[in-house]
């Protein structure tokens, strides 16, 4: 089969693994009033379909508030099977990318910031009495962030140290600390980069295309083990 070129998968709004109403209370947090839910289930099918398709590269339009753990490392996983059987897969942050959901952006090949794009970290939210829940999800995405990005995992389980106390690393601070490779401020100029990857994805490797993020992640995998 020929490789097709690429599939843009829009994760926005909060990510669980059931359709929740918006305002529902989940753990001691909630779906933002008005938020889109986006069911990792859907995101997964949309993979496989690519995949099947013959697509081998992936943008994925990130924003939203976060959502279960759970979910999230669902498509997280799907995204490290896809890129294990030789996909690739780029981020772009369009707004706010908070909670869990950075596990996600962190997971891709390349990621792009928007001007308007944010980083929103805190620690997990769970129901009293599933605290132990909250701290095992945490030093999983201290884990994760730590391996894909370029801040040390004890300042990471800083930022991750409470449910309500959250950390905004803005556009340029992202590639900074190496979270991003760079900032592309439309989504046009976005998919015209994948697009052009997807047809000459030597380019993607050769030295003159690296970026600080792209070099640091040379030669690792793209899962962390304990998750993977």
């Amino acid at each position: 089969m020929e490789p097709k070129g690429f599939a843009e998968i829009e994760i926005i709004g909060g990510l669980f693994g059931q359709h929740v109403a918006p305002g529902t209370r989940i753990g001691n947090g909630h779906a933002v009033a008005g938020e889109r839910c986006v069911v990792a289930g859907d995101v997964i099918r949309q993979i496989d379909a690519a995949e099947a398709e013959g697509v081998r590269f992936l943008l994925l339009v990130l924003e939203g508030e976060g959502g279960h753990a759970e979910a999230t490392l669902d498509v997280y996983r799907r995204i490290v099977r896809f890129q294990r059987e030789g996909g690739h897969v780029i981020a772009w942050v369009r707004g706010r990318v908070a909670s869990a959901l950075p596990i996600i952006a962190a997971a891709a090949d390349r990621v792009f910031m928007a001007a308007e794009g944010r980083i929103i970290l805190h620690g997990a939210h769970a129901p009293e009495g599933h605290e132990a829940d909250a701290a095992l999800a945490n030093e999983a995405w201290a884990a994760i962030l730590a391996a894909r990005n370029g801040v040390p995992r004890a300042q990471l389980a800083v930022w991750l140290g409470h449910p309500d106390v959250t950390t905004e690393v803005h556009a340029a601070g992202a590639v900074r600390l190496g979270w991003a490779d760079g900032e592309v401020h439309t989504l046009d100029f976005a998919q015209k980069w994948v697009h052009a990857a997807a047809r000459w994805p030597k380019a993607m490797v050769r030295p003159e295309n690296a970026t600080a993020r792209s070099i640091r992640l040379a030669g690792r995998t793209a899962a962390v083990a304990s998750v993977a």
